[in-house]
């Protein structure tokens, strides 16, 4: 993909569910993200995790040529998809940032008041959001650790 193809993507993502986002790398690893804060041409600049790890708030600059693919760590309607991306390729972003990672001031009236660029806060929504999921990772590999007995 394009550099262009990428920041497209990563602008139609809202704001609420940039928690529940993940970014593959081209070496298979994984990203959780926390949050979006720039979206440039060569790179994306991104607070979160490495999957598989509880050290959170780390920074990422990400150059695209990077990226394996994105994906959403939790179920998404058809509604939803397709109201994410039916903009795409147009002039204004759903998410509401520019080129530059900051709110734009003429899209703004089209979209919640939430900011664009969230500050270093998380939601506690989010927070929860993230302890579940990693709740449900551990009970998983537990179970799947667990020596199995054919009913003796």
């Amino acid at each position: 993909m394009q550099n262009t193809d990428w920041t497209s993507i990563f602008r139609q993502i809202p704001v609420e569910l940039q928690a529940q986002l993940m970014v593959v790398l081209n070496n298979r690893a994984e990203i959780a993200v926390e949050t979006i804060f720039r979206v440039e041409s060569p790179f994306v600049v991104l607070r979160g995790r490495m999957g598989g790890t509880t050290e959170t708030g780390l920074m990422f600059v990400l150059p695209y040529n990077q990226l394996s693919g994105v994906y959403l760590s939790r179920e998404i309607s058809d509604a939803d998809v397709q109201a994410m991306f039916s903009t795409l390729g147009t002039a204004v972003p759903k998410t509401g940032l520019s080129a530059h990672g900051t709110t734009d001031k003429k899209s703004t009236s089209d979209i919640q008041s939430t900011p664009a660029v969230p500050s270093f806060g998380r939601a506690p929504e989010a927070t929860s959001v993230a302890r579940n999921n990693l709740l449900e990772r551990l009970r998983a590999a537990r179970q799947a650790a667990a020596p199995q007995t054919n009913g003796k």
